[in-house]
């Protein structure tokens, strides 16, 4: 019979797909017979790229770290010397001018927090006398005067001001009308951190 070339159709016959595997680098052929098996090799092959695709980019965002959005989120558990990194525009500060860290372990003060600042602000101090404490102490090691001062749903004072210190997005704030404390904010969280004023000694 003459006419147009028609393709046979015996079960011999196989039409090659690729399809480019996400694990492998190397291609990796679909042997299908027929016209409706090549279209189904086709659904197919797209069907694992995109389970590859989605388990990649799963895999990444699972593995981004999220930024703590609350204050206590910095502290859980207060971190040990030399403690939280802070910068003031895009400079970084020494720990003798801004730090916080960890209490003492050995006087069992490891849950609180000391936030030691040399004063006036942007003092790099070179003694005790240059600096300011103040503390978090949320479980109560300290005297009962530090641990009523500590205050973890508070708001800004009116005239609160940011200093421009920053540790991620923990930003520290003072009020002249509260001389005796400092403020730590992240977003909408602020705590209020009573100060020392007798000092702190662990012997």
């Amino acid at each position: 019979m003459t006419g147009a070339y028609q393709r046979p159709r015996d079960a011999g016959f196989t039409s090659r797909l690729m399809c480019w595997s996400a694990v492998t680098p190397r291609p990796q052929p679909f042997l299908v017979p027929g016209n409706r098996s090549e279209l189904l090799g086709v659904n197919l092959c797209m069907r694992l790229l995109l389970v590859a695709v989605l388990a990649l980019v799963g895999g990444a965002c699972a593995g981004s770290p999220t930024s703590p959005d609350q204050v206590r989120d910095y502290f859980s558990p207060p971190k040990s010397s030399p403690g939280l990194t802070w910068t003031n525009g895009d400079r970084q500060v020494d720990t003798t001018e801004l730090n916080t860290v960890a209490g003492p372990e050995h006087c069992h003060w490891d849950s609180a927090v000391l936030l030691y600042i040399g004063w006036p602000l942007g003092t790099v101090a070179s003694s005790i006398t240059q600096a300011r404490l103040y503390v978090r102490d949320p479980e109560g090691v300290f005297p009962r005067e530090l641990r009523k001062g500590l205050r973890q749903d508070a708001a800004l004072p009116a005239d609160a001001r940011d200093t421009g210190y920053r540790s991620d997005d923990l930003q520290l704030w003072l009020a002249p009308s509260d001389p005796d404390a400092v403020y730590l904010r992240v977003d909408r969280d602020v705590e209020r951190w009573p100060r020392a004023n007798a000092g702190i000694v662990c012997a």
